[in-house]
């Protein structure tokens, strides 16, 4: 397939993102500023379908189409993402506070 996308293309090639993703725009997840590398070991299946995707010009590189799909799938459920991250902050501050108590305990019984 060659590099050059014609206007055709390339708008069917964004129609094809839209629908892959759904509800999030590809214009914001193009601008976002991706700056946290994650590695992943995934399927040579699923490896497949992403290159076939880059290959199409649906993405341009493995990295964009496995970023756009953890965004979507993320931004789909974003209120209870958001309502576990309060939590996770919620135990870890509960975690410290037993750990103070039990080091405070131990400082007791060893006077």
């Amino acid at each position: 397939m060659s590099g050059k996308k014609d206007k055709e293309g390339g708008e069917a090639a964004l129609t094809l993102k839209e629908r892959i993703l759904g509800e999030l725009q590809s214009d914001e997840l193009e601008i976002k500023k991706r700056e946290v590398h994650v590695m992943t070991r995934l399927s040579a299946d699923i490896v497949d379908i992403i290159d076939t995707l880059v290959e199409l010009e649906v993405f341009r590189s493995r990295s964009d189409a496995v970023s756009a799909y953890v965004e979507s799938a993320i931004a789909s459920q974003m209120d209870m993402y958001e309502d576990v991250r309060e939590l996770g902050k919620q135990l870890d501050e509960m975690r410290e506070k037993a750990k103070r108590m039990a080091f405070a305990a131990i400082q007791d019984r060893d006077e």
